[in-house]
């Protein structure tokens, strides 16, 4: 899938406003579970079901006085055949153009990616990217890390555990009806 700055839009807000009521238990959205340190959800948009799977840093660094929601997500949307979109919400605006680092360490191996950014928001460069991060968070990984700066110049550094992410991930290829190799064949189609 492309990543069209007016889709990103409308895409963050709809989920900005899913994660943060999340827990509120809305009418629209389920909790499927809570898997270690993630927790994976069911929704729908016009009838279209959506599958996201949600952590929170367990560590924030940086020299901030205030900042908004942090969280990484991976979503599915079977009728738009859109599987395993990576996404950061830094809780701060990005700086028009940037690029956030991501980094997922296996015991001594590192793996880095550059990510773009919109809005509050810093996703995949690619499909390929997508598919390929969400294989390491889910399958081989153990700690995530995310740094990126905010539209004020403030540097931040997001540490986010894996433990469970791969429950979640199966939880949420059940819950969208999709098996982890399926989707990984349907998104790179």
């Amino acid at each position: 899938m492309k990543h069209p700055y007016v889709w990103l839009s409308i895409f963050t807000l709809c989920f900005n406003h899913s994660i943060l009521h999340a827990e509120k238990k809305t009418n629209n959205v389920e909790e499927i579970g809570s898997f270690g340190d993630w927790k994976a959800y069911a929704t729908s948009e016009k009838k279209k079901k959506i599958c996201y799977m949600v952590s929170l840093p367990k560590k924030q660094e940086g020299d901030f006085k205030k900042r908004g929601k942090v969280y990484a997500m991976i979503t599915h949307r079977p009728a738009s055949k859109s599987f395993n979109v990576v996404s950061f919400h830094a809780g701060y605006k990005f700086p028009k153009n940037s690029k956030v680092l991501l980094s997922i360490q296996t015991g001594k191996h590192k793996k880095e990616y550059d990510l773009f950014t919109d809005n509050e928001t810093a996703w995949a460069m690619s499909d390929g990217d997508d598919q390929e991060i969400t294989k390491r968070l889910t399958k081989v990984g153990e700690t995530l890390i995310v740094e990126g700066t905010s539209s004020k110049g403030t540097k931040t550094t997001d540490t986010y555990s894996l433990k469970g992410s791969m429950l979640a991930y199966k939880a949420i290829c059940e819950a969208c009806k999709a098996s982890d190799m399926e989707t990984l064949k349907k998104s790179t189609q």
